[in-house]
């Protein structure tokens, strides 16, 4: 059996745990020097690759697979060592998946991804040094930034229909094995596209976005299709997008669709 071992990490405690593994190792900064690197292997001798990371660096594995080997996705398999700071994907893995991703323009969602709030919250993240500031609670004071001050998203157009109110938060969510914890909608065994509507009163918009977080989101706020198929759309001013947790750019024309490969991912 031959492995390859991918991390946007150092190792540190898990380097014992692989020790007896056989594989080669790929360390990268960041999603160009991934695929630099993935270049330099012979993909086709490779049985199974494990990711030691979070969502996003499972997330960016992924696609530059899909950029460079899409022709070997049959045979392989992904393994997941969770390292990183979101882990969802792999809570949710039980004995194994077959997970069908989501592609936004050249971006690919294996859990959830959108616009608003959470991609707003992210950003400010990642951008405000006071903020940063609090360490490993800066997302949670980005977030209560923004449930303050929640900007509005309008003039959106969705296909070819105009939503005529305005909303915080359009949600990406994928795979039905994820719905009990992360689906607006409450009996779907498909991808969605869900739309929160914005709420001009302080209070009420604390309420709804802790029952987001909590995950205890089911109330009448939200409006959706509980069906994800190929659209598009799009928004007057640009605005971030989010994908598996990390804000990747901002634009203001989205083509949305399902992939036709599903990818075989299990625990490790």
């Amino acid at each position: 059996m031959n492995y390859l071992f991918i991390s946007k990490k150092k190792l540190g405690k898990y380097k014992r745990k692989i020790s007896s593994i056989e594989a080669k190792k790929i360390i990268f900064k960041d999603y160009e020097d991934l695929l630099h690197k993935f270049s330099k292997v012979n993909l086709v001798r490779t049985d199974k690759i494990i990711i030691a990371g979070g969502d996003g660096t499972i997330n960016l594995v992924v696609k530059a697979f899909l950029k460079k080997r899409k022709n070997l996705l049959p045979k392989m398999t992904f393994k997941i060592l969770p390292i990183g700071t979101a882990n969802d994907l792999y809570k949710y893995l039980g004995n194994g998946k077959k997970i069908q991703p989501i592609k936004i323009n050249d971006e690919i969602i294996l859990t959830a991804g959108g616009f608003g709030f959470f991609a707003n919250s992210v950003s400010l993240q990642k951008k405000s040094r006071f903020v940063r500031l609090f360490g490993k609670y800066s997302y949670n004071l980005a977030i209560i930034k923004q449930v303050i001050s929640c900007p509005k998203i309008e003039d959106i157009l969705v296909g070819d229909k105009k939503i005529n109110f305005p909303l915080s938060l359009i949600a990406i969510m994928n795979q039905p094995f994820l719905a009990s914890k992360f689906q607006i909608v409450k009996k779907s065994n498909t991808p969605s596209i869900s739309y929160l509507e914005y709420d001009s009163n302080l209070a009420r918009r604390i309420l709804q976005f802790f029952k987001i977080i909590k995950k205890k989101h089911f109330f009448e706020n939200w409006f959706y299709s509980d069906k994800l198929g190929r659209t598009s759309i799009r928004f007057r001013k640009s605005i971030d997008l989010m994908v598996d947790g990390d804000v990747v750019y901002k634009g203001n024309n989205f083509e949305i669709s399902l992939l036709k490969e599903k990818l075989d991912f299990s625990k490790y």
